[in-house]
């Protein structure tokens, strides 16, 4: 056996007190998970003028998408389609930067912001025994699709 410990694994900083809001009237929802995928397209961009054969990274495409997954609430009082479907464009923000927060080290709080999503998939799903809505977007924003503030 080897003398040395192996190192631990640090735990994610921020994991309670998030808070995410959605939509114009900021409604707050409750969430096991919120995932971001920037889609981002990278070709190297080819020259035979440049040492190795390639002058640079480009990024050709870029597809800012997404989803979270509130828990359900009862059809008969919330309509969870024409909720998010039939809205048009919603802005999105996964706040955690509360100073109640339990982790107050640098670095671990955050704000993603997204102000203009559309929901593009909602489809129901189990969790840990807790009907949940699967809820994807695309950010449609032009040059805004998402800031991430780190503090």
């Amino acid at each position: 056996m080897p003398a040395e410990t192996p190192e631990e694994v640090p735990e994610a900083l921020v994991t309670e007190n998030v808070k995410i809001l959605v939509g114009e009237s900021a409604y707050p929802v409750t969430c096991e998970s919120f995932e971001l995928d920037f889609g981002l397209d990278i070709k190297p961009r080819a020259a035979i003028t440049a040492p190795g054969g390639i002058a640079g990274i480009v990024v050709q495409e870029r597809v800012v998408q997404g989803k979270f997954n509130p828990d359900a609430e009862k059809r008969a009082t919330f309509d969870v389609w024409g909720v998010y479907l039939g809205n048009g464009t919603d802005p999105v923000v996964v706040d955690a930067s509360s100073p109640t927060m339990g982790v107050v080290e640098p670095g671990s709080r955050y704000k993603i912001t997204l102000p203009k999503v559309t929901y593009t998939n909602i489809s129901d799903a189990v969790q840990d025994g807790i009907v949940v809505d699967e809820i994807q977007f695309e950010a449609t924003g032009v040059d805004d699709e998402f800031t991430i503030e780190l503090w």
